[in-house]
């Protein structure tokens, strides 16, 4: 009984150490400062997911998106797919950044509330 009983741990142990459980697999540790951190119309917003990271090293993807911006704005994100970009705060008002980061089996979605004042 005892070898019944050891021989799930050494399979799991060694599946866990080639990476091959598929079940092990933690989403990436999204984080995301931005400069300035108190903007105002007309300056570009720099935004840095550079320390995000996977628990297990896989290569990271990102995609960046504005879902909200304020009324008469027409800003877009300098480059979506980069880890750090920018864009121009062309109205005063309150903007959501959404950034989706995967590592190819988890994604995390995390959204980024900036109010931007008037000059």
């Amino acid at each position: 009984m005892l070898k019944r009983v050891m021989l799930p741990f050494i399979v799991a142990t060694s599946l866990l150490a080639v990476g091959g459980c598929s079940l092990c697999n933690r989403p990436p540790v999204v984080v995301v400062p931005y400069t300035p951190t108190n903007p105002v119309q007309s300056d570009d917003i720099y935004l840095d997911a550079t320390q995000t990271a996977d628990p297990e090293g896989d290569t990271l993807t990102f995609t960046w998106s504005l879902p909200t911006v304020p009324p008469f704005s027409s800003t877009v994100i300098d480059d979506p797919d980069n880890p750090a970009t920018y864009f121009y705060a062309d109205q005063d008002g309150d903007y959501v950044l959404r950034l989706v980061v995967s590592d190819g089996t988890n994604s995390v979605q995390a959204d980024i509330d900036i109010s931007v004042s008037a000059p």
